[in-house]
């Protein structure tokens, strides 16, 4: 009897196919067992590449604060030597501001120093005082709540400040000055971070609390720090502030109703921040309601998208700015001077605007001098203009302004004549700008 399987031949093909799918199982195996490892080699290279970049920040950022390091150890040095000439003329001199709380920025050239006075002495004018002790150097008188002295030597300007030694209340906000001192060092750990808020909003013009600039004063900036610790958390609450915020830093108050219902009119501002040397004093004020708005908007914009370029600070050149006219107010320094260019911008903007030039775009910038700068939608303007005169119904006036002028029209209830431009065109108006305000045009 024969037993041999009826399809042997089939049963052959499918060893073989057996044998085949084996042998491409085991070749897909392979393959993946290789790409798994290029995976690892490459994912090793990345880990590579990641730890050399993180190496070469590290770094630079050592580096950096080696730089740093000497640069305020060479300040430091140059700012004591110069405190030595003042102590040899008896003077109780006291270091302040940003270098006395290791706040500074790295193009910071103006050191505060206080001269402390007896209380014995209030009452008497401390500052001339100070001044007959000053006739050695070469200074210039500056107006404040008390006339304060500018001193410039080597790299840096000193701001030297009578201060009257405080028993009870303070009679001068300037005598609180070193108490600011002692309530910074005690309260703001890492310094480093108000050095970052300063160089945030300093890139972004928002900081400086000077009026041309209604920003954030470097105090400002190291109460923000206290209280909420860190930069990074300051910048998370700030972009949740209201159209309002009040922070009490030493809670002198139950509440924000209790803030606003002691705080002067004057001190209310859509940012208080208390001072905690002085609850009647709002450390803020100087921030405007367009620069509260600003400050939040790039809060909310950095969070975002963090980068490094906020915090750079561009460089104004003036031929970069898009103008059709340019002009520019020589000053002695920026510092004193700041305020008296916005007011004259603020000026040149209205007459412009009161002999109908559109204006599409302008500003001003302090540096060493001050530019005005504008942009206008018409460079000419018609010939003719309408000159309104009183209403229909005011019979008296409107006689007046008849005899005055002859060919009266009317517009509605109003009355008016047409009559010559007296500036038709922008270099007209702005040579007559030239000479009245004493600037210089550069285009």
């Amino acid at each position: 009897m024969n037993f041999e399987p009826k399809n042997k031949k089939g049963s052959l093909l499918e060893k073989a196919f057996r044998e085949k799918k084996k042998e491409a199982t085991k070749g897909s195996l392979l393959e993946k067992a290789f790409r798994e490892k290029k995976k690892e080699a490459t994912k090793g290279s990345l880990l590579e590449k990641a730890f050399r970049e993180k190496k070469k920040e590290a770094t630079k950022g050592s580096l950096l604060e080696k730089a740093f390091r000497e640069k305020k150890k060479e300040a430091t040095k140059e700012i004591k030597d110069f405190m030595a000439k003042l102590k040899k003329l008896k003077l109780n001199v006291f270091l302040g501001g940003s270098f006395a709380k290791d706040t500074w920025l790295e193009d910071d050239f103006d050191v505060d120093l206080y001269v402390k006075f007896p209380h014995k002495h209030r009452g008497e004018n401390i500052s001339e005082m100070l001044q007959e002790k000053l006739k050695k150097f070469k200074y210039e008188k500056l107006k404040g709540s008390r006339d304060y002295f500018r001193i410039k030597e080597g790299k840096f300007v000193y701001e030297i400040v009578p201060v009257l030694e405080i028993k009870g209340k303070a009679e001068n906000i300037t005598d609180c000055s070193l108490e600011h001192v002692k309530f910074v060092n005690k309260n703001v750990k890492n310094k480093n971070d108000v050095r970052k808020l300063k160089l945030f909003l300093k890139a972004n013009k928002l900081y400086g609390a000077e009026s041309y600039l209604s920003g954030f004063s470097g105090y400002a900036c190291e109460l923000l720090i206290a209280y909420y610790k860190n930069f990074d958390n300051l910048l998370k609450n700030v972009a949740k502030f209201g159209e309002n915020k009040i922070i009490d830093v030493k809670k002198h108050y139950k509440n924000d109703r209790d803030v606003l219902n002691n705080l002067n009119e004057s001190k209310v501002s859509s940012l208080i921040i208390i001072d905690p040397i002085d609850k009647k004093r709002n450390a803020s004020s100087a921030v405007s309601n367009e620069n509260y708005e600003r400050f939040k908007k790039l809060c909310k914009d950095y969070l975002r998208n963090p980068s490094e370029e906020y915090f750079k600070i561009k460089k104004f050149d003036i031929k970069e700015v898009n103008a059709d006219v340019v002009f520019v107010k020589h000053f002695d320094n920026e510092k004193r001077d700041g305020g008296k260019i916005m007011k004259v911008y603020n000026q040149v903007k209205f007459l412009l605007e009161k002999n109908e030039f559109e204006i599409e775009k302008s500003d001003f910038e302090v540096l060493d001098k001050g530019y005005l700068w504008f942009k206008f939608k018409d460079l000419k303007l018609s010939d003719k203009v309408k000159h309104y005169g009183p209403f229909s119904d005011d019979k008296e006036n409107l006689l007046k302004f008849k005899e005055k002028w002859g060919n009266v029209k009317t517009e509605g209830k109003r009355s008016y004549v047409v009559i010559d431009r007296k500036f038709k065109d922008v270099k007209s108006i702005s040579k007559f700008i030239e000479k009245e305000f004493k600037l210089t045009k550069l285009n």
